[in-house]
């Protein structure tokens, strides 16, 4: 009798949620859910969990859901017709033809396929990437009080779709993604292949060859580069580094000051693309270079480093080269000829190439690069606040 009333409750309130969805697009009205309060902490089920996707569904589409034949056994058909519309769309799971195991709970990670085969059905262009949870994470969607491998309570529920209101309908990146291995075996030596500078159709090259051999890899940043590029990057999961705006030398190695003025005009750009603001960092010229000397005295980088360190940027420098900046008309087999000369069989290797117009060489030397750094053994990953770094000595 008690379900039977509260199924009652249940459906009676989300009447006038339907209206609060469209009233107030702000987000979810949490007073409209029966004994919420009591509830919170509750795990909940399939069934329930159902209504209120039911109506995230509307208040992201402005629609209602489509009309379908209903095959299950399990479920109240006057009351809960909206199981099999969902089921349809791919939002909610079966557990067979007949079956739909209302009483079922969910952990976080098949709570976040919900969330995003919902984005999904509405926004079919959005990309969701490789992982739920990882979407959810980046949009300022996830509740952190959830656990991925745990059963979701009510609350995680209701503040995840409140927050899957509120982010819609462009879906921002408000977080860093979390970069992870691009090999899950474990290899005692890795390889960190970095670009540099703005991107041209070099780029577009490279970033073919590394998602045919999927590797990741970081890419410091310059100017105003092409924001389809910028996403795509993040999208392929690689990271993302600050370059300086102007790569200027004469202007940003001449003071503290103008160097942070540069810096941060690139980090704007940069935030206004992928949604958060890169911690990484690549120096013009690396932080040992001798030719800020003339711009701003002898002191200019130790000055620059530190208070780089200070205002919580992870600066990395390199120790083996292209030299594709350095040398006119080089070849491919030159490319990998002076990474490989640098390269020490028993460390790992933070690999410094270009990305810019005039590097084609660069671009069509990466596939055998790559495939020398795989038979002397070495894996692959991008650099991270936790991963290996290197930094040039400072005088």
């Amino acid at each position: 009798m008690k379900k039977i009333l509260y199924i009652l409750a249940l459906t009676i309130s989300m009447n006038a949620f339907s209206l609060a969805v469209y009233a107030d697009e702000k987000g979810f009205d949490k007073t409209i859910v029966p004994t919420y309060s009591e509830r919170q902490n509750y795990y909940i089920d399939k069934g329930e969990l159902s209504t209120y996707i039911s109506e995230l569904y509307k208040g992201l589409s402005g629609k209602e859901l489509p009309e379908v034949e209903n095959t299950f056994t399990d479920i109240n058909i006057n009351t809960q017709d909206y199981i099999p519309k969902l089921v349809s769309l791919g939002i909610m799971s079966k557990t067979s033809d007949t079956e739909f195991s209302p009483e079922k709970t969910l952990t976080g990670d098949e709570f976040s396929s919900v969330i995003t085969n919902t984005i999904k059905s509405v926004y079919p262009d959005i990309e969701i990437g490789e992982s739920s949870y990882e979407f959810l994470k980046t949009r300022g969607i996830w509740d952190n009080t959830a656990k991925r491998d745990q059963k979701i309570t009510l609350g995680n529920a209701i503040n995840m779709i409140d927050a899957t209101l509120k982010s819609a309908p462009e879906f921002k990146i408000v977080e860093e993604p979390k970069k992870e291995s691009s090999n899950p075996v474990t290899y005692d030596k890795i390889a960190y292949l970095t670009f540099d500078d703005s991107p041209s159709e070099n780029t577009i090259k490279i970033l073919d060859t590394l998602k045919e051999y999927n590797v990741k890899a970081t890419f410091y940043l310059t100017g105003k580069a092409d924001p389809a590029i910028i996403k795509r990057m993040v999208d392929e999961g690689h990271a993302i580094g600050n370059h300086t705006y102007s790569h200027d030398y004469a202007y940003i190695y001449s003071s503290v000051d103008n160097f942070f003025e540069d810096f941060y005009k690139e980090e704007a750009y940069l935030e206004s693309i992928i949604g958060y603001k890169p911690k990484l960092v690549r120096l013009p010229g690396g932080s040992n270079n001798t030719v800020s000397n003339k711009y701003g005295g002898s002191q200019i980088m130790k000055e620059i480093t530190a208070e780089l360190t200070k205002r919580g940027y992870i600066y990395t420098d390199w120790n083996s080269e292209a030299k594709d900046a350095t040398t006119k008309n080089i070849t491919p087999q030159q490319v990998k000829d002076n990474i490989f000369s640098t390269v020490s069989k028993n460390r790992n290797a933070v690999v410094l190439m270009h990305q810019t117009v005039g590097k084609e060489a660069t671009a069509e030397a990466l596939p055998s690069v790559i495939e020398e750094f795989k038979k002397l053994g070495f894996g692959f990953d991008v650099i991270s606040e936790t991963s290996y770094n290197t930094q040039f000595t400072l005088k």
